[in-house]
């Protein structure tokens, strides 16, 4: 805006955990991959550091881990969190209650009631990536 009618939002930027991950298709050694939950995980063991998946992604989600030479990314706490039936940290820490975790495919899900009753949209749907994370911008003045 211009001054005075100013204004600020923030927006979290993660891995977009997409069903089509150009990331996935590009690495050489399957590093990248997709576990049977359809989540994208890097093994740190079979990365060689090539950094092909970071060029590929277009949501510049990954970064090169220092201490184990791999490529790193968000995984919504998977390993930790998330396949013991636990919320990722970012979303069970969040006091302001502006992220929601949960399956899409299930209507019951905190997370499908609520896109039903308010509009998300993904990042740069036009790559054809479909992600799976969903933002709402509804009160907010892009």
């Amino acid at each position: 805006g211009t001054y005075p009618n100013v204004s600020l939002y923030f927006v979290k930027e993660a891995c977009q955990m997409c069903r089509k991950a150009p990331c996935v298709s590009v690495c050489p050694t399957k590093a990248s991959y997709y576990n049977e939950d359809g989540v994208v995980l890097v093994d740190e063991d079979k990365c060689v550091g090539c950094l092909y998946c970071m060029t590929a992604c277009p949501y510049d989600a990954r970064f090169l881990n220092n201490e184990t030479g791999a490529v790193d990314k968000c995984t919504f706490c998977y390993e930790l969190k998330v396949s013991k039936g636990e919320k990722p940290a970012c979303v069970s820490t969040c006091v302001g209650g502006a992220l929601i975790f949960g399956d899409l495919n299930d209507p019951l899900s905190q997370a499908s009631q609520f896109l039903a009753k308010h509009k998300g949209e993904v990042r740069k749907p036009e790559l054809g990536t479909h992600p799976g994370v969903y933002y709402i911008y509804e009160g907010v003045v892009k």
